[in-house]
């Protein structure tokens, strides 16, 4: 997610989020209970540009698992 982190640095949100949701895919949770990447919303960089609507279309987006 450095690129993400980047982009939301340079104010571009949207591309930022659009980052994220590309590498979605890819992720893998660290237990069965670990639904979502929500740590995101936590991150000093990306956490801003974490509002509502994107934190429902990362629960509602395919996602890797093991």
């Amino acid at each position: 997610m450095g690129s993400a982190r980047e982009l939301a640095r340079a104010g571009r949100d949207a591309e930022a989020f659009e980052a994220i949701l590309g590498a979605l895919p890819s992720w893998r949770p660290l237990s069965p209970l670990h639904l979502a990447p929500i740590g995101l919303t936590w991150d000093r960089d990306l956490g801003r540009i974490m509002t509502r609507e994107h934190r429902e279309q990362l629960l509602t987006t395919a996602r890797g698992f093991r």
